[in-house]
């Protein structure tokens, strides 16, 4: 295929037709394109001209009327210009003024001076109603210009209208300057209208600007007293708008002082009064009618003010002590406006409100004030001590409980059962909200006492957990200045400062609720030194315990929070009150089962025979169940721990129940086997059935225990026979009082009772048999009927007071030998038996085999200590007495698992 022609480069048409007819057809279609696209061209550029065509054509018609008009005008000035008449028209005048006002000149003058001055209160006034700076400066020329009008008329007084103007011109000079006063005072007004106001007071006073700044300086600081007052405590918009007022006064001196002033004054003095614009446009003057007949003195007249005698080193010397001075003010006056504020909250935010202005104008204020300003200081050691002063209410709250304390004995005792009639009343509608809130509170042991102090101590809660959280909010909401880029250095300093701050009010809010709790722990701890553990068994005074016990638990349960977060951990709070508490409470509740037990151990005749007896099993028969007693002071004790509600029974104060229960038992048990003769009446040894007695001491520290499988397996490890309790705390507050053994009683031995010496027990029997009847019982020895009715005689004494009678033949001896009331071995057996139940039950003791001790000494190991000695007990025996009481044990788990399952 051929290349296509270039059109440029054939001259004539007949170059054209040399090529070959494709080529040449190739040539006329580019040609007719070409030509179509040129003919586009050509016709938008025709009609985007022919618009600018239009637009010509109108202006240029506009032109010649415009040219016609000035022609006009010419030829008509021409006409008027006419040097012969000009000439004329100035003869004529010349002669006018000659022969007709040469007579009434002065009469003009002295006319145009009086409708001047008399025109210029009503200017004043009109100037200064509804002034708002505007128009300041002009009425101080206004005032200027009348002073100097008056003062051209001397002391002439018989014009009769040049009084009056005058007097009223007296008056107008403190109004004005009042005004101006409180033009400069605003802290609102924009710069120019400021830099009038300062003028007009220059021109009016004839000050020099070092006055001018000085009396600017004092118009603030009176502005700042009026909002400042020193006999009451500013509120919160006085104080902020203090600090601006601060911050304004000494922005305008920057910027005002000395420049803008000197130029305004030199503005003043470039042309006298009378001519300037604002002046003459005053239309009620008529200066443009009086002005040319006013004397020239005063159409001349330019106000004299000193306007370079202020330096900008004087500036910064007169502002700078100006600025440390009204800074004090404001420490003041917001000490005072703080201390009149009890709320946190309040505080905090007139903090971030204050330092947010003060750093508003910080760039400026730099230049004046290095220091003085304690704004953090007064606010935070306001929070402080507000913070000190809620924290503090916790007194209260224990005041509220020591009041609380008085009531709970009228408080209905079934307030914490679960077992409550009341309970079936509840309405179970929505989901039994009702019943379950009951429930949860019955079962944490919330009666209406725990309620009223629970109230008291939540509100509390809710206000520290507030306090807190807006302290450490203050470290995400420092305030910012408004409308102003700070640097990175600024920001970063910002920031610090209310992380310092917060971070010093926590640590004083903890500090307060650390002196606070404790001091509220000594109040309880007072509250637990009145109580009277000595006094009778009363279900008042058990209630107070239980009261005081609950409200610790509560109060150890609800620590002071913000949201989540534990301020103070009370890990510590009334771990010396509990155990106390729980002691007595202990007491209380063992109080009536003990000395029921006690009663019935004394009564009880233990040379007959043992009732349960046939009930044995085994070979040897040993017993299989407890005796009644023992069922009874269990129940007894349920009972009573009942009473004082299921939330008091922790595992520790179970654990002091037990261990006075099991100490104060002992103390029932051991006046019982003192100085009592063991005798089998199964033992064939002596003849005609008589039994050989064999006394049983356990008093006094020189004889040793022979401590078999019970003993090694408990915690009593000695070898003394003094079987005080272990815990030195329960040993000094007892239940039930030991009574003297014999050996710490005088004795004198009887005459006729025969002397004896102790002859161990044989072993028992194979098999066993049941207990003779007292009345087949062989005759006793005049010795065991002596010592028979000693028992009666010692049944008769008190037996809980701790005291033995004094009486030195009620301890007959043979030989050195006591001879006591007698025990069979069938009651030593179920008694050690019951021991060992007891233990179950109290004391939870180790299984054989099992590593470590316990902290109570073994019932069962007290008593074993006692009679094995005298009983010959094997092994086998007593591995049988201890299956089987832990046996029945279980047994009974059910009835008594309140304590079993402890």
């Amino acid at each position: 295929m051929t290349a296509p022609l270039d059109p440029s480069s054939i001259e004539t048409w007949e170059d054209a037709f040399q090529y070959p007819i494709p080529q040449v057809r190739q040539l006329e279609r580019q040609l007719r394109a070409d030509l179509g696209t040129n003919k586009e061209k050509l016709r938008g550029l025709v009609g985007e001209s022919y618009r600018d065509l239009l637009q010509t054509a109108e202006r240029i018609i506009e032109m010649e009327s415009v040219a016609h008009k000035v022609e006009e005008n010419l030829g008509e000035a021409s006409k008027n210009c006419n040097y012969r008449l000009v000439e004329r028209k100035a003869r004529n005048l010349k002669d006018f003024q000659e022969k007709v006002g040469a007579n009434d000149h002065e009469k003009f003058i002295f006319a145009a001076r009086l409708a001047v001055l008399q025109a210029c209160p009503s200017v004043l006034s009109r100037l200064l109603h509804k002034d708002k700076g505007e128009t300041c400066l002009l009425a101080g020329k206004v005032f200027v210009i009348s002073r100097l009008l008056s003062r051209s008329f001397g002391e002439n007084n018989a014009i009769p209208l040049l009084e009056p103007s005058r007097a009223q011109l007296a008056t107008f000079r403190p109004v004005l300057l009042q005004h101006v006063d409180s033009l400069i005072s605003s802290n609102t007004l924009t710069t120019p209208t400021l830099i009038s106001a300062l003028t007009a007071f220059s021109i009016l006073s004839t000050s020099p600007s070092t006055e001018v700044l000085r009396h600017f300086l004092k118009i603030r600081s009176t502005k700042l007293s009026s909002l400042l007052p020193e006999d009451t405590a500013p509120d919160a918009d006085t104080i902020l708008k203090s600090v601006a007022v601060y911050n304004q006064s000494i922005e305008d001196a920057d910027t005002i002082f000395p420049k803008n002033l000197g130029d305004s004054l030199i503005s003043l003095k470039s042309k006298s009064l009378l001519e300037q614009s604002d002046v003459l446009g005053v239309p009620d003057l008529s200066l443009d009618v009086h002005g040319r007949w006013l004397p020239d003195d005063i159409r001349g007249f330019i106000p004299w003010v000193r306007h370079d005698d202020l330096e900008v080193s004087k500036v910064r010397e007169m502002v700078s002590k100006w600025a440390g001075e009204e800074v004090k003010k404001l420490n003041q006056n917001l000490e005072k406006a703080v201390g009149a504020m009890n709320d946190v909250d309040e505080i905090i935010k007139l903090r971030a409100d204050v330092l947010r202005l003060w750093r508003s104008g910080w760039k400026i204020r730099q230049k004046y004030l290095s220091g003085g300003e304690e704004f953090r200081k007064i606010v935070m050691d306001r929070v402080n001590s507000t913070m000190r002063i809620e924290v503090n209410v916790l007194k209260d709250v224990g005041q509220k409980i020591g009041s609380l304390l008085g009531e709970v004995d009228k408080e209905d005792t079934d307030s914490t059962s679960l077992w409550s009639e009341s309970l079936l009343s509840l309405d179970f509608r929505n989901g039994a909200t009702a019943f379950r809130e009951a429930v949860s509170g019955r079962v944490h042991g919330k009666s209406d006492a725990i309620r009223s102090f629970l109230e008291d101590y939540n509100t509390w809660l809710e206000k520290i957990t507030r306090t807190a959280i807006i302290i450490r909010e203050l470290r995400s909401t420092s305030p910012q200045p408004e409308d102003e880029d700070e640097d990175f250095d600024t920001e970063e300093e910002r920031i610090q400062e209310s992380t310092e701050d917060s971070e010093m009010a926590e640590k004083g809010l903890l500090a307060a609720l650390d002196e606070a709790y404790h001091k509220l722990e000594t109040t309880f701890s007072s509250f637990v030194e009145n109580l009277q553990p000595e006094g009778p068994s009363t279900v008042g005074s058990l209630a107070q315990e239980t009261f005081l016990l609950r409200s610790i638990r509560q109060i150890r349960q609800l620590p002071a929070k913000r949201n989540d977060d534990v301020l103070v951990s009370l890990s510590w709070f009334g771990l010396t009150i509990i155990p106390k508490l729980h002691l007595v409470i202990a007491q209380e509740v063992c109080k009536t089962p003990l000395e029921t037990i006690s009663r019935h151990l004394e009564s009880r005749k233990w040379e007959d025979p043992v009732v349960s007896k046939p009930l044995w099993e085994g070979s040897p028969a040993l017993p299989v169940q407890p005796s009644p007693l023992v069922f009874r002071f269990l129940h007894d004790l349920v009972t009573t721990m009942g009473k004082a509600g299921e939330d008091v029974w922790t595992p520790a104060a179970v654990k002091c129940v037990k261990t006075v229960a099991c100490d104060n038992i002992w103390k029932a048990l051991a006046p019982v086997l003192e100085a009592r003769e063991y005798f089998d009446k199964d033992n064939p040894a002596t003849p005609n059935g008589d039994v050989t007695p064999r006394p049983i001491f356990i008093a006094g520290n020189s004889r040793r225990s022979s401590m078999h499988s019970l003993s090694r397996r408990s915690s009593v490890q000695s070898n003394r026979e003094d079987m005080a309790p272990s815990s030195p705390t329960l040993a000094q507050t007892p239940i039930l009082a030991r009574p003297p053994t014999p050996a710490q009683a005088p004795a004198q031995a009887p005459a006729q009772a025969p002397a004896q010496a102790p002859v161990p027990a044989p072993a028992p029997a194979p098999a066993p048999a049941p207990a003779p009847a007292p009345a087949q019982a062989p005759a006793q020895a005049p010795a065991q009927a002596q010592a028979q009715a000693q028992t009666k005689a010692q049944a008769q004494a008190p037996a809980l007071n701790g005291t033995a009678p004094d009486n030195e033949n009620s301890s007959p001896k043979t030989n050195g030998v006591d001879v006591r009331q007698k025990i069979t071995k069938d009651w030593t057996i179920q008694l050690l038996f019951d021991s060992l139940y007891l233990d179950e039950a109290l004391h939870r003791r180790r299984r054989r085999g099992g590593n470590g001790g316990t902290s109570v000494a073994s019932l069962a190991a007290k008593v074993d200590a006692v009679v094995a000695p005298k009983m010959h007990l094997d092994e086998e025996l007593r591995m049988r007495l201890e299956s089987s009481s832990s046996e029945y044990w279980k047994r009974t788990c059910l009835l008594f698992a309140f304590l079993g399952g402890n």
